[in-house]
């Protein structure tokens, strides 16, 4: 921002950072020689934000109005003002759109009669948005630069802990007494709404009672936070709509799961989840988190809490309760593997894992689950009762372990498709996982709205298997639900009672050492190379590539695609591929030059008049995404491309078959 003219903001260079005033000092592109020291939070970076960080009530800078030159002063430019996202829309080709307000107005001193003012603005991409820099990202980069500063072993007692808290005070009612949430203007309810609510205090203080050492409160002192959550064992982080109000805890929460990359405990602390339009609700989609609804339920939700943060820090009989230690019990192996899509479950709505539902009330594979166990003859896995975590952004292979292992135990597979289970990649892969690696019988059951999943890899599948696909799209009674249940029950009974004791062979497809494979290397571009080695614990390829380029041999399975062509049956619409673009050449001592593919989507697929199928898509990466698009013969869309042409990565699930020791399977 310049403070010459406030609430305006411009191009600059950042020339340093002071880490105890929270200052930049710039150099303005336009070459005015005022206003060269920033506090951090009117300051953005150049790039273009990710997904996860732009949200509903996101804070950014937007472009509006431009500005001439001044001779002998400055050059002309693009006025930049600070902006509050109110909408978020998609667009035709399904690119999310973001409208908002602005933030300041004449009464805060901003300028407003400018050429091109408008109060708000609409419908604008990623690629025109920036945000300020997390400040907890700037000192923990401030800190790397001094070893000691994060990583001394000597390191105050006061900075170590098992557990980092992060909470607004305004969610703790012994907070709000001390006055410990500034100048807030509290309504005289307020008090007695928090009287009812779980107080993240007393938590802290149960917390502490069961053995663990739990960070001091914050006192203000930023680096002393990064410290904390650098040396913390976990993260619990309660949630609520006042927190993802909250600056600094959004910010303590971006950089525990982004940048240091601990394991977050989600912690919902009363009844409204309007937060979870929010950034915070963007980075834990998908995840199981524990609902502290109020007091009523808090002892027995306190048990679910300590089990959770009891897999994260090594425990002893010396030093933590038998409640922090004790691990959840054996789970009978499962019969029956359920898999499904949340966005089709109304038990997930009315749990508020989703924010709306896609189908009918009935058509739901949580309450199927229910209904089938209760006759006690069948075990099924569901899994929000057996993953110990569902946290996908976590640097490990847990929860792809467990429902590969689930998969791999189960004997018949429900699964219930619907365009939402084809388009998500998770579901994906366990659906091809079982069907083409397990070769596990299946029982399609036919769930959300419409038939678009019927052209996907998912219906080519489905239509491929001899088996009753059971349709629960227009079950709108209970009588209605009470027969399909039946009929499922009753084909899942068949199979199991028919089964083939023998055991078949398990055809795992993803890329091993020694495989010539098609690998991601830098801006969204792949190229040959030879797998070396796979990494079990952070699902990471080693490759040698083809042209002998020493640089960027690391890269994660979802990026690696054997080399190999591809059955029919592996490619539907809205399949990720690899697809051939455009050629590079060789550079002196460092590559030899050859042919480069990209990651696309396929959009149609149809036959030529000699009946050979061709595939037609799009790059799924663009230059919002980092990816390099000015090389000779881009073009943003791929047409008639046959079967040979392209490539298809591994899924999660084989992929843990390439390292052996990653789990047991019978030979």
């Amino acid at each position: 921002m310049w403070e010459v003219s406030m609430w305006q903001y411009f191009t600059a260079t950042i020339v340093n950072f002071n880490a105890r005033t929270l200052k930049f000092e710039i150099i303005w592109d336009d070459q005015d020689p005022s206003g060269r020291i920033i506090d951090y939070y009117n300051l953005a970076l150049d790039r273009v934000p990710d997904d996860d960080e732009v949200a509903v009530g996101s804070i950014v800078l937007f472009p509006q109005g431009e500005y001439r030159g001044e001779e002998g002063v400055r050059l002309g430019g693009q006025r930049w003002h600070q902006g509050k996202i109110t909408f978020v829309s998609k667009g035709e080709n399904g690119e999310k759109l973001y409208s908002g307000q602005h933030t300041k107005g004449k009464e805060d001193g901003k300028w407003v009669t400018f050429r091109g003012y408008e109060p708000e603005f609409y419908s604008l991409t990623r690629n025109q948005l920036r945000i300020a820099p997390n400040v907890l990202d700037l000192l923990s980069a401030e800190a790397s630069n001094d070893e000691e500063s994060v990583h001394d072993t000597n390191e105050d007692a006061a900075d170590s802990c098992d557990v980092f808290i992060s909470y607004s005070k305004l969610n703790s009612l012994d907070a709000v007494r001390n006055n410990e949430v500034g100048n807030q203007d509290l309504p005289p309810s307020y008090n007695e709404a928090l009287a009812a609510m779980c107080d993240p205090h007393d938590i802290r203080n149960q917390l502490q009672q069961n053995g663990l050492l739990v960070g001091q409160e914050p006192s203000g002192d930023l680096m002393k936070t990064v410290k904390m959550i650098h040396n913390a064992k976990v993260v619990i982080a309660f949630l609520s709509d006042e927190y993802a109000n909250d600056e600094i805890c959004r910010q303590e929460f971006q950089y525990a799961k982004k940048t240091a990359k601990k394991s977050v405990i989600p912690v919902v602390i009363g009844e409204s989840f309007e937060w979870m339009m929010s950034v915070v609700g963007l980075l834990i989609a998908g995840e199981l988190y524990i609902h502290f609804k109020d007091k009523t339920v808090q002892e027995m939700k306190m048990q679910e809490l300590l089990k959770a943060v009891g897999k994260s820090v090594p425990t002893g009989a010396d030093t933590t309760d038998a409640a922090v230690t004790s691990v959840p019990k054996k789970l009978p192996t499962p019969d029956v593997f359920v898999s499904y899509c949340w966005s089709n479950s109304n038990k997930a709505l009315q749990s508020h894992q989703i924010p709306k539902l896609v189908g009918s009330q009935f058509a739901d594979a949580r309450r199927i689950k229910e209904d089938l166990s209760k006759s006690g003859d069948l075990v099924l896995w569901l899994d929000i009762e057996r993953l110990q975590t569902t946290n996908q952004s976590a640097e490990s292979m847990s929860m792809f372990q467990q429902i590969a292992s689930g998969l791999n135990t189960a004997k018949v597979v429900i699964v219930c498709v619907s365009a939402e289970y084809a388009k998500s990649d998770n579901c994906r892969s366990e659906f091809q996982f079982a069907l083409k690696s397990l070769k596990k019988p299946i029982i399609p059951v036919v769930v959300g709205e419409g038939s678009d999943w019927r052209d996907t890899v998912i219906g080519l599948l489905v239509s491929s298997q001899e088996t009753e696909i059971i349709d629960m799209q227009s079950v709108t009674t209970e009588e209605n639900y009470r027969n399909a249940l039946e009929k499922i029950e009753k084909n899942v009974k068949a199979i199991l009672g028919t089964k083939n004791k023998t055991k078949e062979k398990k055809d795992f497809r993803a890329p091993m050492p020694g495989d010539h494979v098609i690998c991601h290397h830098h801006k969204w571009a792949f190229y040959y190379a030879t797998i070396e080695s796979f990494n079990a614990e952070t699902l990471e390829y080693t490759v040698n590539w083809d042209d002998n380029d020493p640089s960027g041999r690391h890269e994660t399975y979802k990026n690696v695609a054997i080399d190999t062509i591809p059955s029919p049956d592996q490619i539907g619409v809205d399949s990720i591929v690899f697809f051939p673009q455009g050629s590079y050449g060789a550079t002196l001592g460092n590559n030899t030059g050859g042919g480069r593919f990209h990651q696309g989507r396929i959009t149609n697929i149809h036959k030529d008049a000699f009946g050979v199928t061709l595939y037609d898509g799009h790059h799924t990466k663009g230059d919002d995404d980092g990816k390099w698009v000015t090389y000779k013969d881009y073009n943003y869309y791929f047409t008639n491309l046959k079967i040979d042409q392209l490539r298809i990565a591994p899924n999660a699930m084989d992929a843990l078959m390439a390292c052996k020791q990653a789990f047991s399977l019978d030979d």
